[in-house]
């Protein structure tokens, strides 16, 4: 259980960085600028939607995914 969660804690976190980096590439130049936007707006949680949001459609690929596995191993198993 902790692998996992260690796992998928990785991976959103990769995503948010990513996703962040897409999103605002001027973060690489003048992130203090950046900043400064961000504190004026008050728009904190954008990214962190919009990475929840990429990182729910992921898991659900993942599952989907997973599942057809599972089926196609187990109809391989009956053939045999």
């Amino acid at each position: 259980m902790k692998k996992v969660l260690i796992r998928e804690v990785l991976l959103y976190s990769t995503l948010l960085i990513l996703l962040g980096l897409l999103m605002h590439p001027d973060m690489l130049n003048n992130p203090s600028q950046r900043f400064t936007l961000l504190q004026e707006r008050g728009n904190y949680f954008h990214l962190f939607i919009y990475t929840a949001i990429v990182f729910f459609i992921l898991y659900i690929f993942r599952y989907i995914t997973k599942k057809l596995l599972l089926i196609i191993k187990k109809l391989k198993n009956n053939n045999n």
